[in-house]
């Protein structure tokens, strides 16, 4: 995978995250609380997004697995 395709994963990550926040925040506002699946999503696309900075920082664990 090349760099660009990987730093466009971590920006639709960003990007999804910019979402669940928005959620959260929406919540808040309101007197909610935040759904589990949203913050379980936020977990998810943070992880996700991590994992591709990983892979664009130090590409070689990734091709040895």
């Amino acid at each position: 995978m090349d760099t660009d395709r990987k730093l466009g994963e971590v920006a639709v990550n960003l990007d999804d995250m910019s979402d669940s926040i928005e959620e959260l925040q929406d919540a808040a506002h309101e007197g909610r609380a935040p759904s589990e699946s949203t913050l379980d999503e936020l977990q998810q696309d943070v992880e996700e997004a991590s994992d591709a900075i990983d892979k664009v920082v130090d590409p070689e664990p990734a091709r040895k697995s």
